[in-house]
């Protein structure tokens, strides 16, 4: 370390006396002098000018072209949706076309049993992995205590998930069943009640929901 230290200040030593000639008079005239010193001086300080105007971001609103891809997606996409990103709420994707569709679904499920759709924001699909749900349904649908939710994907599979009373919320089993699903940030589920404590989850998958 000491070494490359002397090596530095000797190289800088010799830079500085090309500016002089033996008798320590300058070469060049004082206002070429400056203006060098002063090329010299930011062009050692261009990497953290470059650094703070110009960091990597993604774009939350870049999602919805990612997501038209084919799945199964790369797992780790969400990840790189969220990062520099401000926080997302489902108010964020209020003029989303997938809104559109989930609305267009939900007007087509029977009238008889009580429907609603969420959006799925990086809470629910990316960190954390709490899947709330609306707080007047779960008072007028949904048991008054904690309760295991049992998830039945299109391939027959069950996922056992946690549903909190007071939180209105799913959460133990979620994250396993949002990414083996290949939830993206953006993607719509529509939740039919069909009949009491049975749901029917529409849009990108067709599950259903036992309580």
């Amino acid at each position: 370390m000491m070494m490359n230290t002397n090596l530095k200040i000797k190289i800088e030593e010799e830079e500085e006396e090309e500016l002089f000639d033996d008798e320590g008079n300058d070469r060049l005239p004082i206002s070429q002098l400056f203006q060098l010193l002063q090329q010299r001086q930011s062009i050692s300080m261009y990497p953290k000018i470059m650094e703070t105007w110009f960091p990597q971001q993604e774009n939350i609103h870049d999602c919805r072209q990612k997501a038209s891809r084919k799945r199964p997606r790369d797992k780790n996409y969400n990840d790189h949706v969220v990062k520099g990103t401000k926080r997302v709420s489902e108010q964020d994707f209020a003029k989303s076309p997938v809104i559109e569709r989930a609305e267009q679904v939900q007007a087509n499920l029977s009238a008889e049993f009580p429907s609603f759709f969420k959006i799925m924001i990086p809470s629910v699909v990316c960190r954390g992995f709490w899947m709330s749900l609306p707080k007047e349904f779960c008072q007028l649908n949904l048991p008054n205590h904690d309760a295991t939710v049992i998830l039945v994907g299109e391939t027959g599979k069950e996922y056992r998930i946690n549903f909190l009373v007071q939180r209105k919320a799913l959460s133990g089993g979620w994250k396993k069943f949002s990414k083996e699903h290949g939830l993206l940030v953006g993607d719509a589920l529509v939740f039919h009640l069909i009949r009491p404590s049975k749901f029917k989850v529409l849009s990108h998958i067709y599950i259903y929901i036992y309580i």
